[in-house]
């Protein structure tokens, strides 16, 4: 069996990590409007073109999904490095009592 640390520095860091894949994925929505824009004016007057709108209304909500989870993921983070720091406070604190 191996050890695992992790400090609250790690944790904020994976928060951080998880924000800011979320808003290169945020980014993502632009470009996807205007290449749904494109297709849609090359299929002008094609019974498929309606089908575009339905794509671009699930990129959405998946990449919505995806943003809503990874922001999820780094409260949790967030949380769990405050409830360390609380803890590491709190044992020291008792320490010092007890001494």
């Amino acid at each position: 069996m191996s050890d695992l640390t992790v400090t609250p520095a790690d944790l904020r860091g994976w928060s951080g990590d998880c924000t800011d894949v979320a808003n290169r994925i945020k980014s993502q929505l632009e470009p996807a409007d205007s290449a749904c824009a494109d297709v849609r004016k090359a299929l002008d007057d094609w019974d498929i073109a309606d089908g575009v709108s339905g794509l671009q209304q699930r990129w959405e909500a998946l990449n919505e999904l995806l943003r809503d989870e990874l922001d999820d993921a780094a409260e949790a983070f967030e949380e769990s490095a405050d409830q360390y720091d609380d803890d590491e406070l709190r044992i020291v604190e008792w320490f010092r009592h007890l001494f």
